[in-house]
């Protein structure tokens, strides 16, 4: 591959990829917990998920690391970024409701081109060393080696969700159900406030 076309795949998966490791933080891979074993380990459940407290602080602490290569504060309370987590949840389930599929071969699709993308030489752009360097850090604190990591279930639920709200957006703006992606945000804030006032979600921060 040429050095063009090398930073041009870069520059078109960088957003890509942030989202998706920041998704991949919502996984929750074992032997990383050291909280006290008579504690909660949920911050929060709903119908037909739970969020642990490893996910979540390992989500708050990416979103900590993206606010500080960006030159911002994290400003997000704890219960907002916990609602994040639950609207992609919730947004998944709607996307399952809907008949959406995500198949296993699209899912190992996906893993190994986003891999495949992150194992190309590297290059001086920021960003794509930003990328990187997130995604190193990651897999280090799964505890798991670099194969282990990218053939793990976490890692391929969190795809798997990934790929669901992709495919999501995409059949509601096809179907005028939003006006373009950057109304899905409100779609998912009005799928929490309807769990929420069915009393669907209980929180344990």
């Amino acid at each position: 591959m040429n050095k063009f076309i090398h930073h041009a795949v870069i520059r078109c998966c960088s957003v890509v990829l942030l989202a998706v490791i920041v998704s991949l933080s919502g996984c929750s891979f074992a032997g990383k917990n050291d909280r006290s074993e008579s504690e909660n380990p949920y911050v929060a459940e709903g119908p037909n998920f739970k969020i642990d407290r490893q996910r979540f602080d390992l989500y708050k602490a990416n979103m900590e690391l993206a606010a500080e290569w960006n030159n911002v504060e994290q400003s997000l309370s704890d219960e907002q970024l916990l609602d994040v987590l639950i609207k992609n949840e919730l947004a998944v389930q709607e996307a399952k409701k809907l008949e959406i599929v995500v198949t296993a071969d699209e899912v190992k699709e996906y893993i190994a081109y986003q891999r495949s993308t992150l194992e190309l030489p590297a290059g001086v752009d920021e960003q794509e060393q930003r990328i990187r360097k997130l995604m190193d850090d990651r897999i280090a604190q799964s505890g798991l080696t670099e194969d282990e990591f990218w053939t793990s279930e976490d890692t391929r639920r969190g795809y798997e969700d990934a790929i669901y709200l992709s495919k999501l957006i995409s059949y509601l703006v096809d179907n005028e159900k939003i006006g373009g992606r950057e109304q899905f945000d409100t779609y998912q804030n009005e799928l929490l406030q309807v769990a929420k006032a069915k009393s669907l979600i209980k929180i344990y921060l």
